[in-house]
């Protein structure tokens, strides 16, 4: 079963199909994801539990589409709410089949190794000219559509840096294995400042902050976070220097206005977020439909 899991990560992180037609074409993913259910279905070692994180992703689940049904446009929220739904079958089937520290480790090891490849995929793609231009400057996209995005793209970078500090302090994976993380961390980080994402930059350095503020050997780890960021920082252009020096003074972003008007954008989705929850407090808007209660104009 972790086996087929790891396929199912592999399609839903790296999800080549989004990448090569004819893989997109036959819908590989469906196909794959109603195989591995029915393989779930009669797998020997299942235990189904109902523990409180099971209680609360239904509750979550449930409430998700409640809010998109009783919405303003169910169509528009179906997407979103498909997907995802899809999305979490897969993590269904692992708190299900997951029991012990090793199968998670094990689980853990899989997300990484993939986030991994869908990362040197992403690489070689840039290096081959394959970016996006906003906010005037060329930026490093993902390997995939749905979560290329620059700004996603970064987010996945940030979230696998916990999974690959769990693995540096278990002692179930190998030297070789530890070695080849390593080579992750210069990888990950160069392509997470190419991206030009400032929130994906924070993402990371609160982690680190956090993780680093607690260990024993916190001097020795900010150490080493330290020569790799600044042999990173010197690879990267200027541009993206302007980028990120941009969050202490935005006039000095490679498209000032264009990065201002990103932020107070942020700002006025939250409190436009903020208004519609106090007019429809009980089911919302559901997923997608914030665009529908903007003003005209």
């Amino acid at each position: 079963m972790l086996y087929l899991l790891a396929g199912s990560l592999f399609l839903l992180i790296v999800r080549p199909y989004e990448h090569f037609q004819f893989l997109a074409d036959i819908h590989i993913e469906r196909f794959y994801l109603i195989f591995v259910l029915l393989y779930f279905a009669v797998y020997p070692r299942k235990k189904i539990k109902m523990d409180s994180l099971v209680v609360l992703f239904g509750m979550y689940w449930a409430a998700l589409w409640i809010c998109s049904i009783f919405g303003i446009d169910f169509s528009n929220s179906y997407d979103a709410v498909y997907t995802y739904t899809t999305e979490s079958v897969v993590f269904v089937m692992m708190i299900f089949t997951l029991y012990d520290e090793k199968s998670y480790i094990k689980i853990i090891k899989v997300m990484v190794f993939v986030t991994a490849l869908y990362v040197f995929l992403s690489f070689r793609e840039f290096m081959g000219g394959r970016f996006q231009y906003t906010m005037g400057m060329s930026r490093m996209i993902g390997f995939d559509i749905t979560y290329g995005q620059s700004n996603s793209f970064s987010s996945t970078l940030a979230l696998s840096y916990p999974m690959l500090w769990v693995l540096f302090k278990t002692d179930f994976i190998s030297k070789k294995v530890r070695y080849l993380l390593y080579g992750y961390v210069p990888l990950s980080l160069f392509c997470l400042f190419q991206t030009g994402s400032r929130s994906g930059l924070v993402q990371c350095f609160v982690f680190f902050f956090l993780v680093f503020g607690k260990s024993k050997r916190k001097f020795m780890y900010i150490f080493i976070a330290g020569v790799l960021i600044f042999g990173v920082w010197n690879i990267v252009p200027q541009t993206m220097h302007d980028r990120y020096y941009s969050l202490i003074d935005p006039s000095v972003a490679p498209n000032a206005k264009s990065a201002q008007e990103s932020a107070e954008g942020r700002v006025l989705g939250f409190k436009q977020g903020i208004k519609v929850w106090q007019e429809h407090p009980l089911l919302g808007v559901g997923p997608n439909n914030l665009i529908f209660t903007w003003p005209p104009g």
